[in-house]
Parts: C-alpha cells; structure tokens; sequence
C-alpha cells in the first residue's frame, strides 16, 4: 500500500503547487511529473494486478507479439481495432507487457490530468488538485483493470470539455474515436441531446420521466431484456452475450450507493444557496443520477457498473466545482476552508482504501512491481 500512498501524496503536492504558481512554463513541468509519475506506477506494476491483465491482457499481448500480419491479429483477437493496433505497434519494438502497459496509463493519464487542467484554466471556481484526488481515489486503480475502456473513458472525459464548450460535433468525433477502443462507448452519445435537454423548459419533466423509465427497467431487467429480444430490438447475438453475465445473485456495494448520494445531495443543498451553482452545474447532476441509476443495473447484470462510468466520470468535474464553491463562500473563515478540505480528503481516501484494499476491488492491492516481490 506505501506505494499507492506515497505516489499519490506526491501527485496531490505537485497538483497544489500547480495551482499556487502562475508561470505557465513551471504549470507544464508539474503536468508532466504528475502524469509521468502515475503512469510509471501503474507501468511497472507486477502482471497479477489488475483483473483484466491475467483475463485478456497477457494472452492478447503475446498473440501480437506472434503475429506479422495487422489484419489477421483483428481477425484472430475479434476486439476493438484501436486496442488491436496498439497492440501490434507496440508489439513490433519489444516484448515486454510492461512497456505496453505504461503506455496505456500514458495515454489514459495525460487525457485525464490534460482535461483537468484544461477546466482548472478556463474556470475559477475549479479545483485542479481536487479533481486530481477524485481520479486517484475513485478511478485511478480502476484503469489498471480495465485496459481497454480506460483509454475509451478518458477520450469520453475530454469530450466533456467540447460539451461545455458547445463543441458538438468535437465531442461527436471523441465518443466515435473511443468507441474503436470500447464499444461500450457508443452509449456516450447520449451525453450530448442530454446536455441540450438542460435548462429547456420542459426539461424537468423529459428527465422526471426518463430515470422513472430507467427505475421501472432496473426493478425486473430480465424480463425487459427477454421482451426485447421478442420484439426483435435486441438481436440473437447480444441477447446471447448479456445473458452470459446475468447475475441475479448480486448484492449492491452500498459504498457505492453512498458515495453517489453524497453528491447527489451536495447539489440540492448548494442549489439553495448559490443559483449560479445550480445553473453551471445541473447538467452534471443529472449525469450523477444517471451513473447512479446505471449502476444499480448491477444487481441484475454484471458490468453495469462499467456503462454507468461513462456518466459517473462527470464526478472529476462536479466534485472540484462543489469545492471551490464550498471554499470561495467561506473564503475569510480558514478553519472552516481547512475542516472542508478534510471532509473532502478524508471521504476520498476512505472510498479508496475501503474499495481497493478492503474489498479488493479490480485486484490491484496488495502492490507488486516487478521489481520486486513486496506487497
């Protein structure tokens, strides 16, 4: 665990010194030793942390190191392009899974810390070493699983940015970009007529209605699933592949479920009191009942919970607003800036430690570098 800690510390530092400095040449040293730092960790690690690394990850890896041909690896692997030609590319110059995995902790991080930074310059009221904490805490280890959608998550993230920009069709061409990556993606164009939904008039009762729909489908899925594939909605071959990880047996992590609803109430609370708040930021509140609402899929089908992340990352947005919102109004009164800072630290940190290390989520604790046969 000293290794997590201590990597992450160091990238909390280095995100508060960022936001201290006003020299752009010195904010871009910081980006790089923040990303360099977490990609180099997650790179390093021993081959048995992360599920998907044993799953697919290794066995995938050594069929491109055995093949010379671009399209009969896609043929033989039958995944996402974009994970396949990685693959190959990186397979061409070395043998080593490493070398392949820092890689894709590069590309997941820079698109992650960059997007980050990208708000912090645009926005005042924007926490950059928050939005850092959100990450490592929540989904950092996360990546270290899932190989493939951690690249396709963090292009969706920086789409979030073209959304808010009312760059409509730059955000079209990420969620299309990450999709050769995870297909999963494709659900993330709903992001957008959501986004134009906000704010409209009858917007309230167009969202009122959906998540009632959504609910009604969660409380018994099974039959919604079988009445689609009778209607001829769902075809044979993904009626097929979602029943293989039907799983009814599931019981929810109310960890979860909790940490989803502090959020949740953090915005009817700050809605009350700052109407600029409510305005800039009930997009991504319905995104939070969405990823919530998606997630509670996972009582009846397995890797729900990996659909609703493309709703849950808008976290990495709204919680360093939140903060910065929280922190501003008390702007004169330290004590009560630095008790805010800790309940946010200190509810990150649980959920990760409780996550990672407790329930072992993803297997990625205890830490092994290979290196070193240390936990």
């Amino acid at each position: 665990m000293i290794q997590y800690i201590l990597v992450f510390i160091m990238v909390i530092l280095l995100g508060i010194v960022y936001e201290k400095i006003s020299s752009n040449t010195y904010k871009k040293i910081l980006l790089v030793f923040i990303i360099l730092l977490l990609s180099i960790l997650g790179g390093l690690r021993a081959l048995n942390i992360g599920t998907d690394v044993s799953i697919y990850g290794k066995s995938f890896f050594d069929k491109a190191e055995n093949s010379d041909n671009l399209k009969k690896l896609d043929d033989t692997l039958n995944i996402e392009f974009g994970y396949t030609f990685l693959l190959y590319i990186v397979t061409r110059f070395t043998n080593n899974l490493n070398v392949f995995l820092f890689l894709l902790q590069l590309i997941t991080n820079s698109l992650v810390i960059l997007t980050l930074n990208k708000y912090s310059r645009k926005e005042n009221k924007f926490s950059f070493s928050i939005g850092i904490l959100v990450y490592i805490c929540i989904y950092y280890c996360r990546t270290y699983n899932f190989l493939r959608q951690s690249i396709a998550l963090s292009i969706v993230f920086l789409g979030y940015s073209y959304i808010d920009e009312k760059k409509y069709k730059s955000f079209v061409v990420c969620v299309l970009i990450a999709s050769i990556f995870h297909t999963t993606t494709l659900i993330a164009i709903s992001l957008l007529p959501l986004r134009l939904l906000v704010g409209k008039k009858k917007s309230p009762i167009i969202f009122g209605a959906l998540y009632i729909i959504l609910i009604g489908i969660s409380i018994d899925l099974v039959d919604v699933i079988i009445i689609l594939k009778k209607i001829g909605i769902l075809s044979d071959r993904y009626y097929d592949y979602i029943y293989n990880y039907i799983n009814p047996k599931y019981r929810f992590d109310w960890l979860d479920i909790i940490y989803k609803l502090i959020w949740l109430g953090s915005f009817v609370y700050m809605s009350r009191k700052s109407k600029d708040f409510k305005e800039n930021n009930s997009y991504y509140f319905n995104l939070l009942i969405l990823d919530l609402i998606f997630f509670s899929f996972r009582r009846t089908i397995l890797y729900a919970d990996r659909v609703a992340l493309y709703f849950g990352y808008s976290q990495m947005i709204y919680v360093p607003r939140l903060y910065k919102y929280l922190v501003s109004a008390k702007k004169s009164d330290k004590r009560i800036n630095l008790l805010v800072t800790g309940i946010f630290v200190v509810a990150n940190a649980f959920f990760w430690y409780h996550k990672f290390v407790v329930q072992k989520s993803c297997e990625v604790y205890p830490y092994v570098s290979i290196f070193s046969n240390i936990g």
